[in-house]
């Protein structure tokens, strides 16, 4: 087989991709549990969820998992529609495996979203014929793939969240592109890559929101025309159809609950940054290669340029590419414009909510590889040794993360529970470590967190200090918790049969008077329900955030469960009805396609 057909076959593409997707997962093809910064936290999360189903409820805002089953509700505040996957999967799977699995799967979507859409804005701006579109593609989706930042997401800061987001960010990127440039059902590609970023993680989305508007400048004599108004107008309308079920009670609670939330900065100027030395680390950034090809191809056609050469679309569009890379860059080096940008009024402290410069970077990548793969296609000759060169540096890190601490792996004949305290490197400070039984089944590793709990909920009252976890180490194996006691109630005598499965509580109640009985819960308005003896029960809030319940005179069964309210149900209800008209219109538009 000769070189050129090589290179020109699709298999020889999708062969490479799943090659870098394997590569990429290295570290998950092992027993050990893959450990980051928030691991702990999305495990409670997974943890959470597949308790809630186990129960029968959903969708789930409140997790009974953490805090003793107390109820947590992250649900309202962070998004968690693809966290259903692995907390299903660890039904049927230990917890370390049914976590790997998803990991894999989302650099296998990665993949193949990136793929799809790379191969898309080849397709509409490649005019040459030097090699086919889909090698192009295919480039970008194996440089996109492997991007350090992206692993980085995946497995040192185990930002769960904001890895989702971007598989879906070159679709909703380069969909919109092509629907300003009046591509026909390009807004489907629109609604699909917002609607995947706003369910996954909310600072990704603002940042979005914040491109969308750049773009719509940048090209806003082709977004006034009509054509493109009504795509931009139907994509609009079914992104917040499609994700109302979701925001709805989102903005409900973050405007009425008074949550108390750690990593908050006030000003865009608190935005931690890094020096550009750092973006030639390992951990961070694009990479010296990359750095390397991006330099040395601008200056092949500034040569050209100034030799008056022609200058073809696909290298104006890696001119371009190449600049917002630059640009992006250096707003995550300490050559940043934070101190300028939190003078602007209003701007400057909503941008304080990214917290970190460095999450412009799931930008940066984008770019980066679309300007990467042109440069690279550029020659016949160099595309496979770059590709090469790119494989090694893959496999490099990959089996050597932990060298770079990178990753790092625990046993769990390692991070059984002891009389000592380990500590991660990398994470939160102060961490006790369990062993797989422990991670699946006790919440006390969880409970040094505060975010998303009511702001005056004093912390004595649910976490441990240093020495609290020392000493309740035994207790841990025990289950004989001194905090947030599951099977506190007031008053004792007036209740019988207590049983509790999460957050659903079933007792017997037997006084001569109506009595008020405080509950093992705390109180979120619109998340609970009860009844008693099949008749619905208000609830109510009492001190320290307590849910209760009043109970009639005489004998009777109460339970107390998880419900979405009125006003919550019906938002899901027209997400619902929002998906299935979007469905509609996908299936009339590949057939208009196709007629």
């Amino acid at each position: 087989m000769s070189y050129d057909i090589l290179i020109n076959s699709k298999k020889t593409w999708y062969f490479m991709l799943f090659l870098t997707v394997v590569i990429v997962s290295i570290p998950l093809f092992t027993e050990s549990l893959v450990w980051g910064h928030d691991t702990t936290f999305h495990l409670a999360r997974i943890e959470g969820l597949k308790e809630g189903l186990l129960n029968g409820d959903f969708p789930i805002k409140l997790y009974g998992y953490v805090y003793n089953n107390y109820g947590y509700p992250v649900g309202y505040f962070y998004p968690d529609l693809f966290l259903y996957i692995p907390a299903v999967l660890g039904i049927f799977f230990p917890g370390v495996m049914a976590y790997h699995i998803f990991l894999f799967l989302i650099t296998l979507f990665t993949a193949i979203i990136s793929y799809i859409s790379f191969n898309r804005l080849f397709f509409h701006i490649l005019r040459e014929n030097k090699l086919p579109h889909y090698v192009y593609g295919a480039v970008a989706s194996i440089i996109y793939t492997g991007a350090l930042y992206r692993m980085m997401d995946l497995y040192s800061r185990a930002a769960i969240g904001e890895a989702i987001a971007m598989s879906f960010l070159p679709l909703a990127l380069i969909s919109f592109y092509l629907m300003l440039e009046g591509r026909k059902n390009a807004w489907i590609g629109v609604v699909i890559g917002a609607t995947g970023i706003l369910e996954t993680h909310i600072l990704s989305s603002l940042m979005l929101f914040i491109a969308y508007v750049c773009l719509s400048l940048i090209f806003y004599k082709k977004f006034f025309q009509q054509c493109n108004l009504k795509a931009v107008l139907k994509a609009t309308i079914f992104v917040i159809l499609l994700n109302i079920w979701f925001y709805a009670p989102f903005l409900s609670m973050y405007e009425s609950f008074d949550f108390y939330m750690k990593g908050a900065v006030q000003s865009a100027k608190n935005i931690e940054v890094y020096s550009l030395n750092d973006l030639f680390r390992v951990q961070f950034f694009v990479g010296f290669f990359s750095l390397t090809v991006l330099f040395g191809y601008a200056v092949y056609l500034i040569i050209k340029k100034a030799k008056k050469q022609n200058i073809t679309i696909l290298n104006k569009v890696f001119c371009v590419c190449a600049f917002f890379c630059a640009i992006l860059i250096l707003t995550t080096s300490s050559l940043d414009p934070w101190d300028t940008i939190a003078s602007i009024p209003v701007i400057g402290d909503k941008l304080g909510l990214l917290q970190f410069s460095f999450r412009l970077t799931v930008f940066t990548s984008v770019f980066l590889a679309i300007a990467l793969s042109i440069a690279i296609c550029a020659n016949k000759k160099f595309l496979i040794l770059a590709l090469v060169i790119v494989s090694y540096n893959l496999l490099c890190m990959t089996l050597n993360f932990d060298k770079h601490h990178f990753l790092v792996f625990y046993r769990a004949e390692n991070v059984a529970v002891s009389s000592k305290l380990f500590k991660l490197r990398g994470t939160e400070a102060d961490n006790i470590l369990l062993n797989l039984v422990d991670v699946a089944h006790n919440p006390l590793f969880f409970l040094q967190y505060g975010d998303y709990l009511y702001k005056d909920l004093q912390e004595s009252e649910y976490g441990y200090t240093n020495k609290e976890k020392e000493e309740l180490l035994e207790a841990v194996k025990s289950k004989n918790w001194t905090k947030l006691n599951p099977y506190e109630i007031t008053p004792k005598y007036a209740v019988t049969n207590f049983y509790r499965e999460g957050l659903h509580l079933n007792f017997t109640t037997n006084t001569d008077k109506a009595t008020e009985i405080k509950l093992p819960l705390w109180f979120y308005p619109h998340s609970y329900g009860a009844s008693c003896d099949g008749e619905e029960l208000p609830v109510f809030e009492v001190y320290h955030h307590r849910l209760a319940v009043t109970v009639p005179a005489g004998e009777h069964n109460v339970k107390v469960f998880p419900k979405l309210h009125t006003p919550y149900r019906n938002a899901c209800i027209i997400s619902l009805f929002g998906l299935l008209a979007f469905i509609w219109a996908c299936i009339r538009a590949y057939r208009r396609k196709r007629i």
